[in-house]
């Protein structure tokens, strides 16, 4: 996450006729695609090692994704539900740049899903680290 936010930074104080929109899209795009990825990582150990099971088929990514908000009979939700809303959204972006190829890349929309991985960010550590210490408390 902190290579994304830096690079951003960075191209701010590069003169406009060294950075082009496009190549700025596709850069933070792929950034965005690989924290999600990363997130989606986490999930998807938490699912193997705790539920033993990780969805498949066409929607699996949206089905951990519901798998992970819900409470089970062996463990508290992962997710919280704005972190949950968030990830869904990202994750309908990445599919997107995973199938673009930075092709039709439109500038604003690529702003817009930075800003929502920030915002989410820090509160899905915070929901994961809550999950860690709620899963490692004495049981009563």
């Amino acid at each position: 996450m902190r290579n994304l936010t830096d690079y951003v930074e960075l191209t701010k104080n590069i003169p406009a006729a060294f950075v082009s929109a496009w190549g700025a899209s596709v850069t933070i795009s792929a950034g965005i695609r690989n924290v999600d990825n990363g997130m989606e990582d986490i999930i998807k150990t938490v699912a193997r090692r705790v539920d033993a099971y990780i969805p498949d088929g066409d929607q699996w990514h949206q089905d951990l994704l519901d798998q992970m908000v819900a409470i089970s009979s062996i463990r508290p939700a992962l997710l919280s539900h704005d972190v949950y809303q968030n990830l869904t959204s990202l994750k309908s972006f990445r599919l997107v740049v995973n199938h673009n190829y930075g092709s039709a890349m439109k500038h604003d929309k690529v702003m817009e899903n930075l800003s929502l991985l920030i915002e989410t960010y820090g509160p899905f550590v915070t929901d994961v680290t809550d999950f860690i210490d709620k899963m490692s408390a004495p049981k009563a």
